[in-house]
């Protein structure tokens, strides 16, 4: 299970986001319909944008590792930058 931390680099690098765009990962809790501890949009970048690469690192990561991550989203942790 690769580090959320680790993770939020590998998708800004495979996004591309505009100058200014604030990407957001955020965990969120696996359901009997999904198994995905992590929402499959990005933030401030517009879905269909990114729809394949999400796409992608979803089959490639289906759960992050959120230890050592303390910044939050409500009850929810996660990374902005």
């Amino acid at each position: 299970m690769k580090a959320a931390q680790e993770f939020y680099d590998e998708l800004v690098g495979a996004v591309h986001p505009p100058k200014g765009c604030k990407i957001v990962l955020r965990e969120t809790e696996p359901n009997p319909s999904h198994d995905f501890n992590w929402p499959e949009t990005a933030g401030g970048t517009p879905t269909d944008t990114i729809a394949d690469v999400i796409a992608e690192l979803r089959r490639q990561h289906r759960r992050l590792d959120w230890d050592g991550v303390t910044e939050r989203d409500g009850k929810w942790r996660c990374i902005t930058r």
